[in-house]
């Protein structure tokens, strides 16, 4: 669809970086964490209220316990998810998360909407929107997997292992895996091509 979806299991805990995609989708990360027999997160982020981030996050927050919720732009919701927000007991408003061994950091500026998650030695970042990746801290941009999603600009700074492409444009998913030999793999949803 129109955003990303990105749920991390680490250390018996379910992480939900991203709850985007297509509207008419929403079903889909439901059904994702009802089959991974998940039945609560220990964190999700809300970046904004749009479909690139949150899409699916007011059935997430209406049907999981959520232990600790990242919000930036609380203020751009809807009252429906302003609502659901208001139950959840351990909120913060701060740019950077910290549980266990676990470090989230997001960043939500004009050019810049992006979220970089350290779990042990793995480093995921996403960006969303109208990113220019100069504006990502530099010590983001070395990192295992980016997955990227909208306009984003001079994505080339980014050194990354795994790239995943999620946008309309591309019909589905697609990922690509380099190699230290320069050999790349490229991915749809389906399977890796070759």
């Amino acid at each position: 669809g129109d955003g990303i979806s990105c749920v991390v299991n680490y250390d018996n805990r379910t992480y939900l970086l991203s709850s985007g995609g297509s509207y008419y989708k929403s079903h889909t990360l439901d059904v994702y964490l009802t089959e991974s027999c998940v039945s609560d997160i220990a964190y999700m982020l809300m970046l904004d209220d749009k479909n690139a981030c949150t899409a699916y996050s007011k059935r997430i927050l209406e049907h999981y316990d959520i232990d600790t919720l990242q919000i930036l732009n609380e203020s751009k919701y809807t009252e429906n998810v302003k609502l659901l927000v208001s139950d959840i007991t351990h909120k913060t408003d701060s740019k950077n998360v910290y549980i266990g061994d676990t470090e989230i950091h997001a960043e939500n500026s004009k050019h810049c909407t992006a979220v970089r998650a350290v779990f042990g030695q793995l480093h995921i970042l996403l960006a969303y929107g109208k990113t220019d990746c100069r504006n990502i801290p530099e010590s983001w941009l070395d990192t295992d997997i980016f997955i990227m999603n909208g306009d984003i600009k001079n994505a080339e700074m980014i050194n990354s292992l795994i790239t995943i492409l999620s946008d309309e444009e591309h019909e589905g998913t697609i990922a690509m895996r380099a190699y230290p030999d320069k050999k790349i793999d490229i991915r749809r949803e389906n399977g890796w091509l070759n």
